[in-house]
C-alpha cells in the first residue's frame, strides 16, 4: 500500500506540483493534508512544490515552510506559514501544533536517546534508499503502461486517417497534429502537418478570392436586375441575396387588381428545371393597379441562379434572366 501511494504521488501529482511552483502560488490545503508522518522528503516537494522557506536546525532536522495565503510571507512572519519538519529524509511533523509538540519532545531527549537516534540514522537511510528504488521501479512500470496506451491511440488514429480522403484538408490536418503531439519526433507526422498546413492556407486564400469575385459579380448582376421588366400587366425587379434567398418587387402595370401568392414564384438553375419556393411571409394579398408589392422569397437549394419566374396562370408570366459577366 505504501508503494502504491508513493507511485500515485509521483505520477498523478507531478504536473500539478510543477505548475504550483511555476505560478508561485501557495499549495491548497488539500495537498498539504496528503502529507503525513513518514512521507519522503522528495514526495513533499512533488505534492506541495518548493517550500517558501527552509530553516535548518543545529540538531540535524530541517523545517519546510509553505505559505497559507497569497499575502503570507514566510521570511517576515512564520505564523502565516505551515511548517513541515523533515528528519532523516522523512516527515516527522506537519502543522504548527504538531511541529511545536515535536520540537518540545526533541529538546527533552536525553543524551542516550540522541545517541540511539544517531545510531539508527544509518538504518533509516538504508530503508529510505530501498524505498526510493522501489518507487523508481513502480514509476518505470507506470511509464511503460502509459507508453503502451499512447501506441494504441496512435494505431487507432493511423487507421482513421487512412480512411479520410486527402481532399478533406482540415480533417487530415487535425488528426496529424494530434499524432504529432503523441509522437513529437516522428518525421512523417511533421511532413504531413506541414503539407496540410500549406494546403489549408492555399485553400483559405482561394476561398477569400472566390468570395471577392462573387461579391463583385453579385453587385454587377443586382445593378441590372433592379430595373422593372416584363409584359403587362406585371413587371418584376429582383435582388440576389445568396444561399437561395431573393428580394422581389412586383408591379401591377394593368388596370385590374390580381392576387399575388408566394407559390407563384419559381427558381431555375438549369435549363428546363424549376424549383418551387420554400418559404415566404411577404406575399398572399391583392396587388392593386399601378401599385408595387415586395418581399423576400427563399428556395431550399443553393445553386447558380439562371432565372427567377413569376407565373400567375391567366394573369401574367414574368421571367428575369440572371445576367452573367462575360
Amino acid at each position: 500500500m505504501k508503494t502504491r501511494w508513493i507511485v500515485t504521488i509521483f505520477v498523478t501529482l507531478f504536473i500539478s506540483g510543477c505548475l504550483q511552483s511555476t505560478l508561485n502560488l501557495p499549495p491548497d490545503k488539500g495537498k498539504l493534508q496528503k502529507i503525513e508522518a513518514g512521507t519522503l522528503e522528495s514526495s513533499v516537494r512533488i505534492i506541495a512544490g518548493e517550500p517558501d522557506r527552509i530553516l535548518k536546525s543545529k540538531n540535524g532536522y530541517r523545517t519546510y515552510y509553505y505559505r497559507e495565503k497569497l499575502s503570507s510571507d514566510c521570511h517576515k512572519d512564520l505564523r502565516t506559514c505551515t511548517p513541515i519538519i523533515i528528519e532523516n529524509g522523512k516527515v516527522v511533523a506537519v502543522g504548527r501544533q504538531w511541529a511545536k509538540a515535536w520540537r518540545s519532545k526533541r529538546k527533552r531527549k536525553t543524551a542516550y536517546g540522541e545517541s540511539q537516534n544517531i545510531k539508527s540514522a544509518g538504518s533509516d537511510q538504508t530503508a529510505i534508499q530501498k524505498s526510493a528504488e522501489s518507487d523508481q521501479a513502480a514509476i518505470q512500470k507506470s511509464t511503460e503502461s502509459d507508453q503502451a496506451a499512447i501506441r494504441q491511440k496512435i494505431a487507432k488514429l493511423e487507421k482513421q486517417v487512412k480512411a479520410i480522403p486527402a481532399a478533406r484538408t482540415v480533417d487530415n490536418l487535425d488528426i496529424y497534429r494530434y499524432l504529432l503531439k503523441l509522437d513529437p519526433g516522428n518525421v512523417r507526422y511533421k511532413q504531413k502537418v506541414a503539407f496540410y498546413e500549406t494546403r489549408f492556407e492555399k485553400e483559405k486564400a482561394e476561398r477569400v478570392a472566390a468570395k471577392k469575385r462573387l461579391t463583385t459579380t453579385r453587385k454587377w448582376q443586382n445593378a441590372r436586375l433592379k430595373e422593372f421588366k416584363g409584359d403587362p400587366p406585371a413587371q418584376m425587379a429582383v435582388k440576389i441575396m445568396g444561399n437561395g434567398k431573393f428580394h422581389i418587387w412586383l408591379k401591377n402595370t394593368g388596370d385590374k387588381p390580381f392576387r399575388v401568392e408566394a407559390a407563384q414564384f419559381f427558381l431555375s438553375c438549369k435549363k428546363g428545371k424549376r424549383y418551387k419556393i420554400y418559404s415566404s411571409r411577404d406575399f398572399g394579398r391583392d396587388l392593386e393597379p399601378q401599385a408595387i408589392i415586395e418581399g423576400r422569397v427563399i428556395f431550399n437549394i443553393t445553386c447558380t441562379p439562371r432565372e427567377i419566374i413569376y407565373a400567375n396562370p391567366g394573369v401574367a408570366i414574368v421571367s428575369r434572366n440572371i445576367p452573367a459577366p462575360e
